[in-house]
């Protein structure tokens, strides 16, 4: 019985001892060790964009040629982003999330002041609101000038890509939220055009259509926010619908046969988001060129941009939009603008305002003045330490040579550029190689700058004649201003005598000949012209009187040449100093006197005055000769 009540108390410690420990199980905190997956909602580039913990990521649209098939090769218009996801507002702190087990007694605290009332509790910091930039996008708006459709995202990207496809730039239409109510995004394959609404019921039929769902563009404001207004185009197949949210375009485009749909959704009523600068290269308005997109959202135009504006070097956008490639002139300014084929204007080296003499510009060495503040060439008239110069608006550098300008011829050094200076008569070699008179004039009242007067000019009681190309007095030669003149040696003005002379002038000046002479003939007034020059600057050196074919063996006309010389004529031993014209035909001597010269009385030859028919066996051989 001892052994038996013995292992009895042994049993009773075994279970109070499992009992004790289970109870001790019982009472410790249970701690659950939970890790909550989070999603992150961003904007990228102005698209929405979600990046769950799981890797999964949904970006924005690709890029999108007009007319072509996207990179998915599904359509041929650009697609937009899967619906983004909405952030999780996060844990709302309820005790079911906290670890169960008893509250630690107060004496296993440090010593602290305990409040009296829960409410003197501190409050938990609230999270910070997003600001202005982080809750917002820009809506870039883009034009396919081939199908007449409008095109909206809020991705920059996308924006640019459709734009380097050939859509034209439209800068930004208005900004939007990043939440609040959808606006959905849907293609039409078979037309090639997007539509945009915020309705699901209108969403919902379009899909059961046919359109392509491509999930939620971006989302629409408050109603105390900026209207965005539709416009409905029924004749067009395409791009049939524009939203907009100015009243102006919008009465426009009513007032021209659009119907009014009324309000599509609201726009922020807010300023526009800076972006950061880019190049655009497109050929949407015609030539492939390249633009400069400001931070503004804007094509830039009709200014220098700045390298810190992003482009990494000086650039000059034109009017239009284009960025100057090669040389542009800006009257505004009235300088030059050159730059390379990526549009990095070309400076002087150190910089400074200056001379720039160089032939990497056009290949030849060419005088530039380089203007520091512009980055560009000087232009048009300027003065540099006290000396004219002239800048060729075409080219940028300065001239030297001639140049017509205003009627009047602007002289500048072969060397240096330096303007011819002062009023009055000018004689010099420096600017033809030989001699010649010029007549300085203002260039206008009261100007500080030359240049030589052309045309008719009256001095000193006699009239004279400026060479329009060049500048210079024309001198021993027939010159037309209203009506014939002869100029003398100093190029003193009379009127011809002879109308003869001026017609035949007209006649030699659209004449061509192998050599520096020409001879034409009258055979209706009997006269022969001999002319030396060249084409197109024909001068008359001999004009005289001769004789002609009787009428019944009239000369020959038309173009022939001076060919063979004979002493004279056989059979005709008084016809002296032959020269063969064609055939049987010649130039040669009167035969007895020069009674007959101005008359018909020839069996088809030209006869002349004998010094004259001497003289012309002096003309070179092969020497045009027309006959009219």
């Amino acid at each position: 019985m001892s052994k038996v009540r013995s292992l009895g108390r042994v049993w009773i410690v075994i279970v109070a001892t499992v009992l004790a420990c289970m109870l001790a199980m019982a009472a410790a905190p249970a701690y659950a060790a939970e890790d909550a997956g989070t999603t992150d909602t961003t904007v990228s580039d102005g698209a929405v964009t979600t990046d769950p913990d799981d890797g999964e990521d949904v970006t924005g649209p690709g890029d999108v040629t007009p007319g072509d098939a996207d990179d998915s090769g599904d359509a041929d218009e650009p697609t937009n982003p899967d619906t983004p996801a909405t952030p999780d507002e996060g844990d709302d702190g309820d005790q079911a999330d906290k670890p169960a087990g008893d509250t630690p007694d107060d004496q296993d605290k440090p010593d602290q002041d305990t409040p009296d009332d829960p409410a003197d509790e501190p409050d938990e910091p609230a999270e910070p609101e997003p600001s202005y930039e982080d809750s917002h996008a820009n809506m870039y708006r883009l034009y396919n000038p081939n199908s007449g459709e409008h095109f909206y995202t809020m991705s920059l990207h996308e924006a640019t890509s459709v734009a380097s496809a050939g859509w034209q730039w439209e800068g930004i239409g208005w900004v939007a939220p990043l939440s609040g109510a959808p606006v959905y995004r849907l293609y039409n394959p078979n037309a090639g055009d997007h539509h945009y609404t915020t309705s699901a019921v209108e969403r919902d039929h379009l899909i059961g259509v046919g359109w392509n769902d491509e999930g939620i563009g971006w989302y629409s404001d408050g109603e105390d926010h900026t209207p965005v207004l539709r416009q409905y185009n029924p004749n067009a197949v395409a791009g049939a619908h524009n939203f907009t949210t100015s009243a102006v375009e919008n009465d426009h485009l009513v007032g021209v046969g659009w119907n009014h749909e009324g309000l599509a959704w609201y726009a922020t009523d807010g300023p526009n988001l800076e972006i950061q600068g880019r190049w655009l290269v497109t050929s949407a308005w015609g030539s492939l060129e390249r633009y400069w997109i400001g931070a503004d959202g804007n094509i830039v135009r009709g200014r220098l941009i700045d390298p810190e504006e992003g482009t990494g070097y000086h650039a000059y956008a034109t009017d239009d939009g284009a960025i100057v490639r090669g040389k542009y002139y800006a009257p505004e300014l009235d300088c030059v603008y050159v730059a390379d084929q990526e549009g990095r204007l070309v400076s002087k080296p150190d910089g400074q305002d200056g001379w720039y003499v160089t032939d990497s510009i056009d290949g030849g060495m060419q005088r530039y003045y380089y203007l520091a503040d512009l980055h560009a060439m000087d232009a048009g008239f300027f003065t540099v330490d006290g000396v004219n110069y002239y800048g060729l608006a075409a080219e940028g550098y300065v001239l030297r040579g001639k140049y017509s300008w205003g009627g009047i011829v602007l002289l500048g050094n072969l060397e240096s550029g330096e303007l011819a200076t002062g009023q009055g008569w000018l004689v010099t070699d420096i600017y033809d190689g030989g001699t010649q008179r010029y007549w300085l004039i203002a260039t206008w009242e009261n100007s500080p700058y030359s240049g030589a007067q052309t045309g008719l000019i009256y001095v000193d009681g006699g009239k004279y004649y400026g060479d329009p190309k060049q500048g210079y007095i024309d001198r021993n030669k027939y010159v037309y201003a209203d009506r014939w003149y002869k100029a003398n040696n100093d190029g003193w003005l009379t009127e011809s005598e002879s109308p003869e002379e001026g017609d035949m002038m007209l006649r030699a000046q659209g004449m061509r000949s192998p050599t520096d002479f020409l001879i034409l003939v009258d055979t209706d007034k009997c006269r022969v012209g001999i002319f030396r020059g060249g084409n197109d600057n024909w001068n008359l050196d001999r004009f005289e009187p001769c004789v002609c074919g009787a009428p019944w063996s009239p000369t020959i006309t038309g173009t022939y040449s001076t060919g063979y010389h004979l002493p004279v004529l056989p059979d005709w031993s008084n016809a002296l100093y032959c020269t063969n014209i064609t055939g049987g035909y010649f130039f040669h001597s009167v035969l007895s006197s020069t009674d007959e010269l101005g008359q018909h009385l020839s069996h088809g030859c030209i006869r002349l005055d004998w010094p004259f028919a001497q003289y012309m066996q002096t003309v070179p051989y092969g020497s045009t000769v027309h006959l009219y």
